[in-house]
C-alpha cells in the first residue's frame, strides 16, 4: 500500500509536468504564429489604392498609405522624387502609339518637330519621351521644346518669358511638324487669359500660320485641372468648353487633333474609382491636379507624361 501511495504521487507529479509542457508548447506555437503574422504584415501589404481604405486600421495595411487625420481619409505617402504620390497604385498607360510612330519610318532625320505649349511642355517630360523613342529606333529627328511656364495662347502668339513671337520661332526652328498644346492657363489662374471664343480665334490663326509656313500642324485638347471624376474639380465646365473649342478649330482648319483631354478623362473614369463615384483630386496622372510631375525637369516616366506622349503620337501619325 505504501508502494502504491508513492507511485501515485509520482504519477500526479508526472501528470502535472505533462500539463505544464503541453500548455507551454501551445503558448509557444501561438507566439510563433503571432510573429509570423507580424512578419507578413511587415513584408506584404494590400495593393488596393489608398483611397479604397475607409478607416485608419484598413489604411495601415495599404502599400505606401498614410492616414490623414485632418481629412479622415487614407492618402498616399508623400514622395520626394517629383512623381505623383499615388501613381504606383494605378496601371501604366499604354505607349504603343509612341513606339509605332518612332519605329514606322514615317518621320526621318530630315524632320524637325516643334512642340509649343505651357508648363506641361516646358517641364520637358513628354518631350523627353519623344526624344528617347526616336533615339531608340535610330532616327535623329530634331526636336524643339517651345513650352513656356504659365503661357496662354496669346503668349504663344506674341512671345513670352524670353521666347520670341510665334512667327519668329517658326522661322528660327524651320519645323516640318508643329504640335501645339495650349489652353489650360487660359482656363484660369495665370493672367493674360482669353475667353473661349477669343481663344478659339487665336488658335485657329496660329494653325493657319503653320499651314501657310508649310509644316504639318497638330493641336491638342487641354488636359485637366483636378482628377476627380464627379464634376467637382472646380474648373471642369470651363476645361470641357475649351476642349470642345479646340476640337472645333481642328475640324474647321483641317489640323490634326491629339485628344489628350478625352484620354485623361477615360483613364480617370476607368481607374480613379476610390472613393466610389468621386475619385481623388491628384496623385495619379498629375502631381497636384495639373502637372504630370512636381519636379523641374519633369521625370518622363510618369503616368501623365506617358498618356500625353502616346496620345500626341496618334495625332501626329494621322497627318503624316
Amino acid at each position: 500500500q505504501s508502494t502504491w501511495g508513492l507511485n501515485k504521487k509520482k504519477m500526479k507529479k508526472l501528470f502535472l509536468i505533462f500539463i505544464c509542457l503541453f500548455v507551454y508548447n501551445i503558448l509557444a506555437i501561438n507566439d510563433q504564429n503571432q510573429n509570423n503574422i507580424l512578419n507578413v504584415r511587415m513584408n506584404t501589404c494590400n495593393e488596393l489604392p489608398c483611397a479604397a481604405f475607409l478607416n485608419i486600421t484598413e489604411c495601415k495595411t495599404g502599400c505606401g498609405c498614410l492616414w490623414n487625420t485632418t481629412s479622415s481619409l487614407c492618402d498616399c505617402e508623400p514622395r520626394t522624387d517629383g512623381f505623383p504620390d499615388c501613381q504606383d497604385h494605378y496601371p501604366v498607360p499604354d505607349n504603343s502609339s509612341l513606339i509605332l510612330l518612332a519605329s514606322s519610318g514615317l518621320i526621318t532625320s530630315n524632320d524637325r518637330i516643334t512642340f509649343f505649349g505651357d508648363s506641361i511642355t516646358w517641364r520637358n517630360g513628354y518631350v523627353t519621351l519623344f526624344r528617347n523613342a526616336f533615339e531608340q529606333y535610330g532616327t535623329n529627328v530634331t526636336i524643339f521644346n517651345r513650352g513656356q511656364n504659365g503661357a496662354t495662347v496669346k503668349d504663344i502668339r506674341d512671345g513670352y518669358s524670353g521666347q520670341a513671337d510665334f512667327d519668329t520661332v517658326l522661322q528660327t526652328d524651320q519645323p516640318t511638324i508643329v504640335h501645339i498644346m495650349i489652353g489650360i492657363n487660359d482656363v484660369c489662374c495665370h493672367g493674360n487669359e482669353s475667353n473661349v471664343t477669343e481663344f478659339a480665334s487665336i488658335l485657329a490663326d496660329l494653325v493657319r500660320r503653320v499651314q501657310k509656313f508649310g509644316a504639318k500642324i497638330i493641336i491638342a485638347t487641354v488636359t485637366i485641372r483636378g482628377e476627380k471624376t464627379n464634376w467637382t474639380n472646380g474648373h471642369d465646365p470651363t476645361v470641357s468648353s475649351f476642349a470642345d473649342a479646340i476640337r472645333y478649330v481642328a475640324f474647321e482648319t483641317g489640323a490634326g487633333l491629339s485628344e489628350v483631354h478625352s484620354e485623361f478623362f477615360m483613364y480617370e473614369q476607368l481607374h480613379n474609382i476610390y472613393p466610389p463615384g468621386v475619385g481623388i483630386y491628384q496623385g495619379i496622372l498629375t502631381a497636384e491636379g495639373l502637372h504630370p510631375c512636381q519636379a523641374d525637369p519633369c521625370p518622363p516616366t510618369t503616368h501623365g507624361n506617358y498618356l500625353i506622349a502616346n496620345t500626341m503620337s496618334k495625332g501626329i501619325y494621322q497627318v503624316l
